[in-house]
């Protein structure tokens, strides 16, 4: 059996059939570049959306609780907050689930004006609402807890506070 050729003299390999370094060499020369602005780092949204792993989720929310701020616009909170639905999502067995429920509580005390801790819960509440008839008898447990650990901080935060008007406000 004669070995069929590409346009450019290649020669097709059969599946499972081992490639050497001339071969390799050869097949990088010719494979077409990449465009220069492709990115090459996900984005943080990105990151939080596919964080199945257990270390790729951690350093999501540590870049999440850095990037959070009080100027933080209300477009970039939805993408945000959609993105943690999704994260906890993927989240499997209890343990995660928990872990990842009350990280994403404390973020809340990123904020130090009650307008945007206020945002912050509303936008949660929002993406929560419309996300709701999506789930399954198999997920709701961890957006129960996931709701019940941001009611929880939310009212630490208002403590933290004073209980001031505006930050009861908030809550």
């Amino acid at each position: 059996c004669r070995a069929e050729t590409f346009s450019r003299g290649a020669p097709r390999r059969r599946l499972g059939e081992r490639v050497g370094r001339r071969e390799r060499e050869r097949d990088d020369a010719n494979a077409p570049r990449r465009r220069a602005s492709a990115p090459t780092m996900p984005t943080l949204q990105q990151r939080l959306a596919d964080s199945s792993d257990a270390r790729v989720r951690k350093e999501a929310m540590r870049a999440l609780a850095e990037f959070l701020r009080d100027d933080l616009d209300e477009l970039a909170m939805k993408k945000l907050w959609r993105s943690i639905f999704f994260a906890m999502w993927l989240a499997d067995m209890a343990p995660v689930q928990d872990e990842l429920a009350r990280r994403v509580a404390k973020t809340l005390h990123r904020f130090s004006t009650a307008g945007a801790a206020k945002r912050w819960l509303a936008i949660f509440a929002d993406t929560l609402a419309k996300e709701w008839p999506r789930l399954d008898k198999y997920r709701l447990d961890k957006y129960y807890s996931l709701a019940r650990y941001v009611v929880a901080e939310a009212l630490a935060w208002a403590s933290a506070k004073g209980w001031a008007d505006d930050a009861v406000a908030a809550c």
